[in-house]
């Protein structure tokens, strides 16, 4: 039997373990332009760096690093790229700043930004309500809940939550799904059906081997890392939507940092920057969001 690492590295289509004829993810070179080398620092935007963060000349970033094309690792299984990374890359060149970045469970995001470990966090980040009260949002992009199974899986179809009635639910810890999830639950009973049973996971090697596995039978997740995964296995398939959330940097409530992140989202959407980082990750239309917003309402169904 393969090991974990090996068996997500053939799902992921990362490294040697690639699979087959399926293309790969879009990586930095490799005919891809340079789309951060032609960032451009913002006077406008930088002047509205915290001083001391100005002084410094670096932002610390946690980012979870997990499912392609929103934050994975290439190659070489060292350095992360994907939307996330392009973005918050994008963002601190037009305020004149580095990042430090450091790679965290996402069960650990909250506890990091809470404790001042990092300053801002990248993970694929859905608004809330319930995040709002204590975080701080500048949105960068949408996303939303998506399902995939096993082919040899009866289900084809899933875009309510009363679809997966009687069936296994796999999804991330402390997510968002697992939110939406636990919301929705009674409403089986509520029609007289089986609920569905909820099984979370601290990463994405163990939902992969829990799916592979029969322990679940669906797994929920962001649409576009649950597309880029279909399309590198032939053993998957793409069950539906759920809805669209906005996606954010994170940061804790208060944070000085929000205006300036929030102007430099946007200078990247006025020049162009942020439509070509979208594309080069071969993600949805509806993924672009027209301008950044902080912390807007959380997106219904």
């Amino acid at each position: 039997m393969r090991t974990a690492a090996v068996l997500v590295a053939s799902l992921l289509g990362l490294g040697a373990a690639g699979c087959g004829s399926q293309p790969a993810a879009p990586q930095p070179g490799g005919g891809q332009p340079d789309i951060l080398g032609e960032v451009r620092q913002d006077q406008a935007a930088s002047a509205l760096v915290p001083a001391d963060v100005r002084q410094a000349g670096v932002i610390t970033f946690g980012s979870t690093v997990g499912a392609a094309p929103i934050s994975f690792y290439g190659e070489d299984n060292k350095t992360p790229m994907g939307v996330d990374i392009d973005m918050s890359e994008a963002a601190a060149k037009v305020l004149g700043l580095r990042i430090d970045r450091q790679k965290v469970s996402g069960d650990a995001i909250l506890t990091g930004l809470r404790s001042d470990r990092f300053q801002v966090a990248t993970a694929n980040f859905a608004v809330t309500e319930e995040r709002k009260k204590v975080l701080d949002f500048v949105t960068y992009l949408r996303d939303g809940p998506a399902f995939i199974a096993l082919k040899s899986n009866s289900v084809n179809e899933i875009t309510d939550l009363m679809q997966l009635c009687g069936l296994k639910v796999g999804t991330g810890k402390g997510s968002a799904f697992e939110r939406r999830l636990n919301d929705g639950r009674d409403k089986c009973a509520a029609n007289g059906r089986p609920a569905y049973e909820i099984s979370t996971y601290a990463d994405t090697a163990g939902q992969l081997l829990a799916l592979k596995e029969g322990r679940v039978d669906v797994w929920m997740s962001a649409a576009s890392a649950l597309r880029h995964m279909v399309s590198k296995q032939p053993d998957l398939k793409f069950l539906g939507t759920y809805g669209l959330q906005d996606v954010g940097f994170g940061m804790k409530k208060g944070s000085t940092l929000v205006p300036a992140l929030n102007a430099a989202v946007n200078k990247l959407i006025d020049d162009g920057i942020y439509i070509r980082i979208v594309q080069k990750w071969q993600l949805d239309d509806k993924a672009a969001v027209p301008r950044s917003e902080v912390n807007p309402p959380e997106r219904q169904k």
